[in-house]
């Protein structure tokens, strides 16, 4: 906590070419898709996006 200069934070998972294997990203986002905290799926039932406060 603390440590995204914005005001927002972000943790993505999505899958990969391989079955069964994902790909997850971390970082700060000024402007997300939405604002409320917590995890949620992201346009496909296998995308997976939480928002955090920065």
């Amino acid at each position: 906590m603390g440590s995204c200069e914005s005001d927002y934070c972000f943790i993505e998972r999505r899958p990969t070419d391989e079955r069964g294997h994902y790909r997850i990203t971390k970082g700060c986002i000024k402007r997300p898709p939405r604002t409320h905290m917590g995890c949620d799926y992201d346009h496909f039932q296998d995308h997976i996006l939480c928002i955090c406060r920065g």
